[in-house]
């Protein structure tokens, strides 16, 4: 009769999802590709020095070399930017990268909320 009054109990909290699935030819590190990539080259015209050539038989977009200088890390920043189905990805927790990124988790494994670098996805 009188229900309007209760307190509503608290919803549970919204599981993480899965994380995408990486291209198992990536090189070990925190950028890498998904599955997902259209291997349209644009990507690889950003970052040429980092990721694979789509030449020969390989169709593949994938990390052959993970950036080491400020310059590698811009570059492969625009290849994820450049990405129309966001099959790069970032899966470090470098703050300056992550926002970089623009703290998004659709490119991002970890993103910052609160002050804190936080997991989108279940590790």
């Amino acid at each position: 009769m009188f229900g309007w009054f209760r307190r509503k109990p608290a919803k549970a909290p919204t599981p993480l999802p899965e994380p995408p699935r990486r291209c198992e030819l990536n090189v070990p590190g925190p950028f890498y590709t998904s599955e997902n990539c259209l291997a349209c080259g644009l990507p690889e015209s950003e970052a040429p020095e980092l990721l694979a050539p789509l030449e020969g038989d390989n169709a593949t977009t994938y990390f052959v070399k993970q950036p080491e200088t400020a310059e590698e890390v811009e570059h492969a920043c625009e290849a994820i930017r450049i990405c129309c189905v966001n099959a790069l990805r970032y899966g470090g927790r470098d703050r300056a990268i992550i926002e970089r990124l623009g703290n998004d988790p659709l490119v991002c494994d970890f993103v910052i909320r609160d002050g804190e670098v936080v997991p989108v996805h279940r590790q």
